[in-house]
């Protein structure tokens, strides 16, 4: 038996999960849509470059979702999962993944994204 490690972002889909989520929060109105924006693309420019602040950055990040209560948050994440993530997995990571599945090695996935968005991604990516 072996270990086999994933990352979810740009590996088993294709994009970044926390600006996607980011972008998902605008679409939705639930927060300013210009503002907002343009910040989590300044913060996933500053990722890119090796020179994000991940106390801003979680700062930003997480502020939207401490003024909602759990029950919203959790059917905002299954409109994402569906709406956002599902058209990015990468059929080729998949395939990989179902390789060492069915070969009886042990699955990880190692990522940053949020707590609210990776555990119910990681079933969606790992089916």
């Amino acid at each position: 038996m072996h270990l086999a490690m994933f990352d979810l972002d740009q590996t088993l889909i294709a994009g970044d999960s926390d600006h996607l989520w980011g972008q998902f929060l605008a679409d939705r109105g639930i927060v300013d849509s210009l503002e907002y924006n343009r910040k989590n693309d300044q913060f996933y420019q500053e990722y890119r470059e090796g020179r994000l602040n991940i106390h801003e950055f979680s700062r930003f990040a997480l502020h939207p979702l401490s003024q909602h209560p759990m029950s919203k948050l959790e059917a905002w994440r299954q409109q994402f999962i569906q709406e956002y993530i599902q058209p990015k997995l990468l059929p080729a990571a998949f395939k990989l993944v179902n390789h060492h599945r069915n070969r009886g090695d042990i699955l990880l996935i190692i990522t940053a994204p949020k707590f609210l968005t990776v555990p119910p991604l990681a079933k969606v990516a790992t089916k």
